[in-house]
């Protein structure tokens, strides 16, 4: 079963003027308010009183990630409103291994870097079990990391954050009949017309293995005999989909469509059910310059206040129950059998010499 969700308004919407420049636009910060009987908690907590004093000496974290902007724009509105005195800066790296590559360089050369890292847990798997291990990570100690549930916090110091499910998307000015299914890109009519993303990370290694393993044996030559565009990444796929540069792409997030659905592109999204997912897993880093920052800031994204304005709008689903708006998490698959680097190396070379000799 596949949900087709289209937001598109009046045909007669400027959002061509307004596309381009979507992805620097702040997200609407999700209003949502905090019990009170957990304030009262944390106020008597003094050893975590102790903790956000500190922080707000400290007066910043810095976090580097690879979720989209906006996402990370609504997230920094709204932790510096819920903890005034503390701003949070980030770089935004959408390769998941890059995140890890800038604070390994930082760490050698003892610069002032990330205090946190956001990254895709299949990506650097690898890396947070090192780290782990030696103790390079420092677990969340805050108060609603004690109510964190137990199966999102991996390797003790490492909590899943959110999960989101990889989403194709069709042009609805273009493709007349709804499409569905994964198998719909295989349509004659289509062929030349899709844009898909070249593999430049683990994920979409694994990705394409798991749409050979779940659409059947024949479709990954099928989906390459249409003559896919390979593009850089999901965010200008996106776009040029919006603007009528391609019929239909393959890979997609939730959060590069849906801003362009909300300003009426003539867009329309298929979540496959069940969905290939990432899980965006956080980190504090041994080596912060500004620990006491980085667990306020954890706590928060940990909260129901944080799971909220992260995954409230049907973008993702949070770990937590009760979060409203937000995905059912057993829908998406995020764990897959773990892979060498070897075995990683392999699939890039099958999928990227497949798709590229059409």
């Amino acid at each position: 079963m596949t949900a087709t969700i289209d937001m598109r308004p009046d045909q007669n919407s400027s959002w061509r003027r307004h596309a381009a420049s979507w992805l620097f636009v702040t997200g609407l910060t999700v209003a949502c308010s905090q019990a009170s009987a957990q304030a009262v908690g944390q106020a008597s907590d003094p050893a975590w009183a102790s903790i956000e004093t500190k922080a707000r000496a400290e007066g910043r974290v810095v976090l580097y990630a690879s979720p989209v902007a906006p996402l990370l724009d609504r997230l920094r509105a709204d932790f510096e409103k819920a903890n005034p005195g503390i701003r949070l800066e980030y770089s935004r790296i959408w390769v998941a291994s890059g995140v890890i590559a800038k604070i390994d360089a930082e760490r050698n050369s003892g610069v002032d870097g990330a205090d946190v890292i956001i990254a895709t847990e299949i990506a650097v798997k690898p890396w947070y079990e090192q780290h782990a291990k030696d103790g390079s990570l420092i677990a969340p100690i805050g108060p609603d990391a004690k109510t964190w549930p137990a199966q999102a916090m991996l390797r003790g110091a490492t909590p899943v954050l959110a999960t989101e499910p990889m989403v194709f998307a069709y042009n609805s000015e273009l493709v007349k009949t709804p499409m569905t299914g994964y198998r719909d890109l295989l349509r004659p009519e289509l062929k030349g017309k899709l844009a898909t993303t070249e593999i430049g990370s683990p994920t979409l290694a694994i990705w394409y293995n798991w749409l050979e393993e779940t659409q059947g044996a024949d479709f990954m030559r099928g989906f390459a005999a249409q003559k896919p565009r390979m593009d850089t990444g999901g965010a200008p796929a996106s776009q040029a989909l919006a603007a009528g540069e391609f019929a239909a792409i393959a890979f997609a997030t939730v959060t590069t469509i849906r801003p362009l659905m909300d300003m009426g592109a003539p867009v329309k999204m298929v979540v496959p059910s069940p969905s290939f997912g990432v899980g965006y897993t956080g980190a504090i880093l041994g080596w912060s310059k500004r620990p006491n920052a980085a667990q306020v800031f954890m706590n928060y994204l940990m909260s129901e206040r944080g799971q909220t304005t992260w995954n409230g709008r049907g973008e993702s689903a949070s770990p937590r129950k009760g979060i409203p708006g937000s995905l059912d998490p057993e829908s998406i698959k995020i764990d897959f059998p773990p892979m060498s680097s070897e075995a990683i190396d392999r699939l890039k070379t099958r999928w990227s010499g497949m798709l590229n000799a059409q």
